[in-house]
Protein backbone atom coordinates (compact mmCIF):
# COMPACT_ATOMS: atom_id res chain seq x y z
CA UNK A 1 0.00 0.00 0.00
CA UNK A 2 1.32 3.46 -0.85
CA UNK A 3 0.25 7.00 -1.62
CA UNK A 4 1.68 10.44 -2.24
CA UNK A 5 0.47 12.28 0.82
CA UNK A 6 -1.97 15.12 0.07
CA UNK A 7 -1.91 14.43 -3.68
CA UNK A 8 -3.03 10.86 -4.41
CA UNK A 9 -5.44 8.17 -3.33
CA UNK A 10 -4.15 5.12 -1.45
CA UNK A 11 -3.12 2.36 -3.86
CA UNK A 12 -3.03 -1.30 -2.83
CA UNK A 13 -1.42 -3.95 -4.99
CA UNK A 14 -0.60 -7.63 -4.49
CA UNK A 15 2.55 -9.26 -5.87
CA UNK A 16 3.62 -12.88 -6.15
CA UNK A 17 7.34 -12.94 -5.47
CA UNK A 18 9.99 -15.63 -5.67
CA UNK A 19 12.78 -15.94 -3.10
CA UNK A 20 15.73 -13.67 -3.68
CA UNK A 21 16.01 -10.04 -4.65
CA UNK A 22 12.70 -8.62 -5.82
CA UNK A 23 11.99 -5.09 -6.92
CA UNK A 24 8.41 -3.94 -6.40
CA UNK A 25 6.97 -0.95 -8.16
CA UNK A 26 3.69 0.86 -8.21
CA UNK A 27 1.88 3.87 -9.51
CA UNK A 28 0.02 6.54 -7.63
CA UNK A 29 -3.39 7.67 -8.79
CA UNK A 30 -3.16 11.43 -8.38
CA UNK A 31 -6.16 13.53 -7.47
CA UNK A 32 -6.53 15.88 -10.44
CA UNK A 33 -7.87 18.82 -8.43
CA UNK A 34 -5.00 18.70 -5.91
CA UNK A 35 -2.28 18.28 -8.51
CA UNK A 36 -3.52 21.22 -10.60
CA UNK A 37 -3.37 23.58 -7.62
CA UNK A 38 0.44 23.35 -7.77
CA UNK A 39 2.22 26.30 -9.31
CA UNK A 40 5.78 25.39 -8.28
CA UNK A 41 7.66 22.15 -7.56
CA UNK A 42 7.06 20.87 -4.02
CA UNK A 43 8.51 18.16 -1.83
CA UNK A 44 5.91 15.50 -1.06
CA UNK A 45 6.10 12.32 1.00
CA UNK A 46 5.30 8.87 -0.31
CA UNK A 47 3.94 6.72 2.52
CA UNK A 48 4.17 2.95 2.12
CA UNK A 49 3.45 -0.29 3.96
CA UNK A 50 4.78 -3.69 2.89
CA UNK A 51 2.83 -6.72 4.07
CA UNK A 52 3.81 -10.32 3.37
CA UNK A 53 2.07 -13.64 3.78
CA UNK A 54 -1.04 -15.55 2.77
CA UNK A 55 -4.50 -14.14 3.42
CA UNK A 56 -5.28 -14.16 7.13
CA UNK A 57 -1.60 -14.59 8.10
CA UNK A 58 -0.11 -11.36 6.81
CA UNK A 59 2.90 -9.79 8.54
CA UNK A 60 4.01 -6.19 8.24
CA UNK A 61 7.54 -6.20 6.82
CA UNK A 62 8.17 -2.49 6.59
CA UNK A 63 6.42 0.85 6.68
CA UNK A 64 7.67 4.38 6.27
CA UNK A 65 7.93 7.44 4.10
CA UNK A 66 10.36 8.91 1.63
CA UNK A 67 10.43 12.30 -0.06
CA UNK A 68 10.00 13.03 -3.75
CA UNK A 69 9.90 16.20 -5.78
CA UNK A 70 6.45 16.68 -7.27
CA UNK A 71 6.25 18.89 -10.34
CA UNK A 72 3.16 20.88 -11.33
CA UNK A 73 1.50 19.93 -14.63
CA UNK A 74 2.78 23.10 -16.33
CA UNK A 75 6.41 22.41 -15.38
CA UNK A 76 8.75 21.10 -18.07
CA UNK A 77 12.13 19.67 -17.04
CA UNK A 78 14.65 20.43 -19.79
CA UNK A 79 16.95 17.70 -18.46
CA UNK A 80 16.95 14.93 -15.87
CA UNK A 81 19.81 13.47 -13.87
CA UNK A 82 20.68 9.85 -14.68
CA UNK A 83 21.99 8.32 -11.45
CA UNK A 84 23.64 5.37 -13.20
CA UNK A 85 25.46 7.43 -15.83
CA UNK A 86 26.03 10.39 -13.46
CA UNK A 87 25.07 12.74 -16.28
CA UNK A 88 22.28 15.01 -17.44
CA UNK A 89 19.87 13.54 -19.99
CA UNK A 90 18.50 16.06 -22.48
CA UNK A 91 14.67 16.06 -22.45
CA UNK A 92 14.05 18.98 -24.81
CA UNK A 93 12.96 16.60 -27.59
CA UNK A 94 9.76 16.06 -25.54
CA UNK A 95 8.68 19.71 -25.61
CA UNK A 96 6.13 19.22 -28.40
CA UNK A 97 4.42 16.43 -26.43
CA UNK A 98 4.31 18.58 -23.28
CA UNK A 99 2.56 21.61 -24.77
CA UNK A 100 -0.95 21.92 -23.37
CA UNK A 101 -3.51 23.17 -25.84
CA UNK A 102 -6.18 23.96 -23.25
CA UNK A 103 -6.24 25.63 -19.91
CA UNK A 104 -7.39 28.93 -18.41
CA UNK A 105 -3.89 30.40 -17.94
CA UNK A 106 -2.82 29.52 -21.48
CA UNK A 107 -6.03 30.89 -22.98
CA UNK A 108 -5.68 34.13 -21.00
CA UNK A 109 -2.13 34.55 -22.34
CA UNK A 110 -3.25 33.82 -25.93
CA UNK A 111 -6.13 36.33 -25.66
CA UNK A 112 -3.77 39.04 -24.41
CA UNK A 113 -1.24 38.30 -27.17
CA UNK A 114 -3.97 38.33 -29.84
CA UNK A 115 -5.21 41.70 -28.60
CA UNK A 116 -1.68 43.17 -28.84
CA UNK A 117 -0.68 41.61 -32.16
CA UNK A 118 -2.39 39.56 -34.85
CA UNK A 119 -1.25 35.96 -34.28
CA UNK A 120 -1.05 34.84 -37.88
CA UNK A 121 1.19 31.79 -37.41
CA UNK A 122 4.53 31.11 -39.06
CA UNK A 123 3.66 32.60 -42.44
CA UNK A 124 3.78 36.39 -42.62
CA UNK A 125 0.72 37.99 -44.20
CA UNK A 126 1.25 38.86 -47.87
CA UNK A 127 3.03 42.15 -48.30
CA UNK A 128 4.83 42.07 -44.91
CA UNK A 129 8.43 41.33 -44.02
CA UNK A 130 8.87 37.62 -43.13
CA UNK A 131 12.26 38.16 -41.47
CA UNK A 132 10.86 39.83 -38.33
CA UNK A 133 7.36 38.35 -38.39
CA UNK A 134 7.92 35.48 -35.91
CA UNK A 135 9.97 37.60 -33.53
CA UNK A 136 7.24 40.26 -33.41
CA UNK A 137 4.64 37.64 -32.45
CA UNK A 138 6.88 36.14 -29.75
CA UNK A 139 7.63 39.53 -28.18
CA UNK A 140 3.95 40.37 -27.99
Amino acid sequence: MWHVMNYSDITERSFSVKPGKTVLSGRAVFRWEDLHKLENPVTANVAYTLICGPAGKEEKLDAGQFGIQLLPPNHFPMATWDLNAQALVNQTWLIAAWIRRKGPKLQELLNKAAADCELAGYEAPKGTDQSGHDARQVHH
